[in-house]
């Protein structure tokens, strides 16, 4: 094989391996089961580092009496730690809230949804759950418009969610009105 060969066999995989990244994302979020969650900025006071807002969910921290049967009979939660755990959520008006968790993908009513998460600590009766949409990204110089819509207020969150339970935001919404949506690229 020829250096310029090699040199453009590389690049060819490199552009491969980033176009699939980004063709998971983009799949995700046109085809991924949308539902709307309620969410509050970390820290209303200093709500973004950089042009990010960081969000917790009702359904980030979760208590034994929300953990399915699959852990009894002590229903302890440090079973949890470092492992995959799948919350699902139920409808509840305009919003989905949590319903329980469980180690295993359970198989849910088609009006239930399930998300996939990682337990980030856990102790005897509750775990911290992580999902990948706790951290918003938007694009430099809008940070702060959308910081004084959210200030000490609760927002609603636009999620896609694939049937692997994997998720993303779609958009952030104040008032039943998208302040901020995400693009397909």
């Amino acid at each position: 094989m020829t250096p310029l060969f090699r040199t453009l066999a590389a690049a060819l995989l490199l552009t491969g391996i980033v176009a699939a990244l980004i063709a998971g994302r983009v799949m995700l979020l046109a085809n991924g089961r949308e539902i709307v969650v309620a969410a509050q900025p970390v820290d209303p006071r200093d709500l973004f580092r950089g042009d990010y807002v960081a969000l917790n969910y009702d359904f980030t921290s979760v208590t034994s009496p929300g953990l399915a049967e699959d852990t009894a009979p002590t229903r302890d939660f440090n079973r949890y730690r470092d492992r995959t755990v799948y919350v699902v959520l139920k409808p509840d008006g305009a919003h989905y809230v949590f319903d329980y968790a469980s180690r295993v993908k359970p198989d849910v009513p088609a009006d239930r949804v399930v998300l996939r998460g990682e337990a980030t600590s856990s102790a005897r009766t509750s775990a911290t759950l992580r999902y990948g949409i706790e951290q918003y990204f938007v694009p430099e110089g809008h940070a702060r418009a959308i910081e004084e819509n959210l200030r000490d207020k609760r927002i609603d969150v636009v999620l896609a969610v694939a049937a692997d339970g994997t998720a993303a935001i779609k958009a952030l919404r104040l008032d039943g009105q998208d302040i901020y949506r995400e693009g397909l690229f």
